[in-house]
């Protein structure tokens, strides 16, 4: 935990040096018309269950959306927030017309914390560290009724980097994206595979990425 920590707070670090830099030296006035300067992504991750979390859990696919808000002209600094969506161990067990019984499976996370991008031509590398929550739930729902739904809210930490290489369509400004973080949970109750039971262990994970985003 202490390493995964010290990576996530690594670009925090970097954002506060910059900030003390520009305090320090020759201060230029800017144009208070300047435009809003960000960006937008969707991507699909792949996730890597690491240590025991891997014991019960198996690889799976998912969803991502997040944003940046870029604090200086070169866009080399960013503040990034980050959701995604990761659905794993769906099971359905027929038992007649009226009972049937799905077990899903999934966790949803959000983080906010800095971005560091080095430009270099078209493409640039980029690393970013976030703090927030994951959520694991279980649910487990008949056919025609409610169900149960248990639920784990844990801290999430995240450290990750990638690579960006930008396209030109026209007016539009996308970007290929390619990222891998770690993401540290600590001790956390969830539910394992299909219907088996739900018991508590770390629930650290690896997260690679693919997407696309939209400069404006």
């Amino acid at each position: 935990m202490k390493w995964t920590v010290l990576a996530a707070m690594a670009p925090w670090c970097v954002l506060a040096a910059d900030g003390t830099a520009q305090d320090t030296g020759d201060e230029e006035v800017q144009d208070s018309t300047q435009s809003f300067a960000g960006a937008a992504f969707l991507g699909f991750d792949l996730m890597v269950p690491a240590g025991e979390f891997r014991e019960n859990v198996d690889l799976t696919w998912g969803l991502a959306l997040g944003a940046l808000f870029y604090l200086n002209e070169p866009r080399s600094l960013a503040v990034r927030g980050d959701m995604d969506y990761l659905a794993y161990g769906y099971s359905r067990k027929v038992r007649d017309l009226f009972f049937d019984a799905h077990h899903t499976n999934s966790i949803t996370s959000f983080g906010v914390g800095p971005q560091f991008n080095s430009d270099f031509g078209p493409g640039r590398l980029f690393a970013f560290g976030t703090i927030g929550v994951s959520q694991f739930a279980t649910s487990r729902t008949w056919t025609l009724f409610p169900g149960d739904d248990q639920s784990d809210y844990q801290l999430a930490l995240t450290a990750g980097g990638g690579f960006s290489a930008d396209l030109q369509i026209r007016d539009w400004k996308p970007a290929l994206q390619f990222s891998a973080s770690y993401r540290h949970h600590g001790p956390t109750r969830y539910g394992t595979g299909g219907d088996g039971p739900v018991i508590m262990s770390d629930a650290n994970l690896s997260i690679f990425r693919v997407g696309v985003s939209h400069q404006f």
